[in-house]
């Protein structure tokens, strides 16, 4: 069984990386606190066919380093966002 492990540990452990969490607890903000890596990888792909593997859905899908230039879906566009 996996732990629960807070953010700054999943970005120690994870670097840069794409990571796929249940059981996940929040701060008052809605950023992540701590919770359960499921699955990870530098390539969201790789995260997405983990889980699948596993049959299994994730609470939430997070990346722990800083993603720049990302055009966004829809209407939402963000840029340069630094992971808390």
């Amino acid at each position: 069984m996996k732990k629960t492990i807070n953010w700054k540990e999943i970005k120690k452990q994870y670097p840069n990386q794409w990571v796929s969490l249940v059981e996940v607890e929040n701060n008052e903000d809605g950023t992540v606190r701590c919770g359960v890596v499921v699955a990870h990888g530098p390539d969201v792909g790789e995260v997405t066919a983990q889980l699948k593997k596993q049959h299994r859905l994730a609470d939430r899908l997070e990346y722990t380093g800083t993603i720049k230039n990302f055009l966004g879906f829809g209407k939402w566009a963000i840029n340069d966002v630094q992971a808390k």
